[in-house]
């Protein structure tokens, strides 16, 4: 199955990809999402490059 995701590429720009979604394991479901947001708190910081250098690690996604 393919999905998309959005991804932060430098300060400024974000670009929306297609990627593999994987089969849900076993006690896993699958959702569909018609709609999603960013939000204007840390989102923003992403999307503006102004993460702190002391939190890259803990909002590193994967």
């Amino acid at each position: 199955m393919r999905g998309k995701a959005l991804w932060y590429v430098e300060p400024g720009r974000a670009e929306l990809r297609e990627e593999a979604v994987a089969a849900p394991k076993d006690g896993e479901v699958q959702v569909r999402s018609l709609f999603g947001a960013v939000s204007r708190g840390t989102e923003r910081l992403v999307h503006a490059g102004r993460v702190p250098a002391s939190e890259y690690q803990r909002m590193r996604a994967p």
